[in-house]
């Protein structure tokens, strides 16, 4: 699990029944092992909507470092810290520190910014997609999206038509 998260896997990833890996970790017999899987998704997932954001290096102890550009890659268990790829010197920076809910080097107001663009994202596609889709599914109670509202549209102009008999009720009578 560990090699996966530095890789950059996703830990809020579902399978087909729509489990993720803390709902599994939590779930198998509760073992240590798999409460330790299950944190360490928790903290991974934490910042997970990071993962290839470009940011630029400010307030680092390194100055020739301050100013490149690099990518934030994947999660690190053992030191709750996110690394940011440097293309440019081909390295990794660790720069995000999650153990103390902060950023470390000068990162916090990089992460802020994202962190606050983000939700204004989210909440404006959860606006504009509350005016679009007013209709849920009657299983799952999901929004049904544009594609959903079209068909539903049709059902229900098609029920609404006032029915038209093809021939008149005298004629079908044998």
């Amino acid at each position: 699990m560990k090699l996966l998260l530095r890789a950059g896997a996703s830990p809020d990833s579902k399978n087909v029944i729509g489990n993720t890996a803390v709902h599994l970790g939590a779930g198998f017999k509760g073992t240590q092992l798999s409460m330790e899987l299950a944190d360490m998704c928790i903290r991974a997932a934490k910042t997970s909507f990071l993962y290839g954001k470009d940011v630029v290096l400010e307030g680092l102890k390194s100055a020739d470092m301050n100013g490149k550009k690099g990518v934030v890659g994947g999660y690190d268990p053992d030191t709750d810290r996110r690394s940011v790829y440097v293309p440019e010197d081909r390295t990794d920076v660790s720069l995000v520190d999650l153990s103390r809910h902060q950023a470390a080097f000068g990162l916090l107001p990089v992460v802020r910014m994202v962190a606050a663009l983000a939700r204004a994202q989210a909440k404006k596609n959860h606006d504009s997609s509350k005016e679009k889709a007013g209709n849920v599914c009657a299983s799952c109670h999901k929004p049904l999206g544009e594609r959903g509202n079209e068909v539903l549209k049709v059902l229900r102009d098609l029920l609404l038509q006032p029915r038209v008999p093809s021939r008149p009720l005298e004629e079908r009578r044998p």
